[in-house]
């Protein structure tokens, strides 16, 4: 039968402590890293590509539709359009 120690009750309790003040260290580098949010710049970046993604998509589309001679464009058709 294990009686209770202080010395061994002490040590438990300063394991846990150290623990719980790792983590709360852990916490306030993030909060103040602000890694849990996504960062404004990225975010615009990316507003701005997905833009210009849906820009050339239409250019392309309108493209097609007016019927404009292969001759006259010089690029590969790379992708298939859903109108030919």
């Amino acid at each position: 039968m294990f009686y209770p120690n202080d010395f061994v009750t002490k040590n438990i309790k300063t394991q846990q402590m150290n623990e719980y003040l790792k983590q709360a260290e852990q916490d306030r580098l993030l909060a103040q890293l602000n890694a849990r949010h996504p960062n404004l710049l990225v975010a615009l970046a990316r507003a701005v590509m997905h833009a210009i993604g849906h820009l050339l998509m239409a250019t392309g589309r309108r493209l097609d539709q007016v019927g404009v001679e292969q001759s006259k464009v010089r690029m590969p058709n790379v992708a298939p359009s859903k109108y030919s």
